[in-house]
């Protein structure tokens, strides 16, 4: 009995975990932190930006360091607006 059980209960864990990653429609998350700065974490998300925009993934960066936010230049990019200016309130979202 408590075989029977635990093999229904092993089935659907792993019937769940094969739809959720062949049907991936939620957005995932990966969070690079640090409370230290000049530890590589732009390089870690560029890297991982890139990897994951080779395999297919849409990819959206955040870099939530207001002051020092720096990977515009590690793609090389000039970006005329800022998300501080959104939360200043001088933009709205769909501006930048």
């Amino acid at each position: 009995m408590v075989k029977g059980k635990s093999d229904k209960i092993y089935r659907l864990r792993r019937d769940n975990r094969s739809q959720s990653f062949s049907s991936q429609t939620k957005p995932r998350v990966i969070a690079i932190t640090s409370g230290k700065g000049g530890v590589g974490k732009t390089n870690a998300v560029g890297n991982i930006a890139i990897a994951c925009q080779r395999m297919g993934k849409k990819v959206l960066i955040f870099d939530a360091d207001l002051g020092l936010a720096n990977i515009d230049i590690i793609f090389g990019l000039n970006p005329k607006h800022t998300i501080a200016e959104v939360i200043k309130g001088e933009k709205e979202l769909s501006q930048i």
